[in-house]
């Protein structure tokens, strides 16, 4: 993603932070009920909500709160109602923004996220006002370990490290994957690149491999990335990071570098 390097550092910093806890676990919390919502509350036999449960593992999310999701998704403690939903607009020195997000109440979501890009000197659009400027893919996100699943639900995999080069050339021979890059900011993590249309199938097979998945879904990447002065990066990621914090934001795409 292009500016991948500038924004991820604010990630790491501010993760580490107990009052990002609350938000990061909110957001984990999102992905697992529309998991259990759309495909049943049995990870084991429901590769996106296994997907989700495993990154809530990632950041530490407790199990007890992973259980719950999975109740309010298949409807046996509540009856909250989630939808996706994607913004477009202009951040901070006309930056194309994409801005994906997960919500149970759309007007409270689109005021909010269109003030944050209103304070920041930028302006929120309508459907197609900067999505012109991006090619979507699908993406999904590997740690290099594998891991062989618990007996029971709630019970912790046991995970085997593999390094960078060894699970990058067997995951190479996965058909219709078409690239796989490292994280330079995270040692045990590839991205990999592949169709959209092919994502839950490639997703599928990569587990099916043993690795663990911690993110997969659609993915944009701008066409003409545009070249921001240093000087205005703090501007930029101060309206990222405000971005980052609204609780229904999922993801951030943006054309800058």
């Amino acid at each position: 993603m292009a500016g991948h390097s500038h924004w991820h550092n604010i990630q790491q910093a501010k993760g580490k932070a107990d009052a990002k806890r609350g938000v990061v676990f909110t957001k984990a919390a999102q992905q697992i009920i529309l998991a259990a919502r759309d495909g049943g509350g049995d990870p084991n036999h429901n590769l996106t909500l296994r997907i989700a449960v495993d990154y809530a593992r990632s950041v530490n999310m407790p199990k007890d709160n992973i259980e719950r999701a999975i109740k309010k998704g298949t409807g046996e403690d509540s009856t909250t109602q989630l939808e996706k939903v994607v913004y477009e607009g202009y951040g901070p020195f006309k930056i194309p923004v994409v801005v994906s997000a997960i919500t149970d109440n759309k007007n409270r979501t689109v005021n909010e996220i269109r003030n944050i890009f209103s304070k920041s000197g930028g302006e929120l659009g309508s459907i197609g006002a900067v999505m012109w400027q991006f090619t979507e893919s699908g993406r999904v996100t590997v740690r290099c370990v594998k891991t062989k699943s618990a007996e029971k639900f709630g019970e912790s995999d046991t995970e085997i490290p593999v390094d960078k080069e060894s699970a990058t050339f067997e995951l190479m021979d996965v058909p219709e994957i078409e690239d796989i890059t490292e994280d330079p900011d995270e040692e045990s993590i590839l991205q990999v690149k592949v169709p959209m249309n092919r994502l839950a199938q490639v997703a599928s097979r990569i587990r099916e491999l043993g690795y663990s998945i911690v993110g997969s879904g659609q993915h944009f990447e701008a066409n003409t990335p545009i070249t921001l002065a240093d000087e205005k990066w703090g501007s930029f990621e101060s309206f990222l990071s405000i971005l980052d914090d609204q609780q229904d934001v999922q993801h951030i795409w943006y054309a800058a570098v």
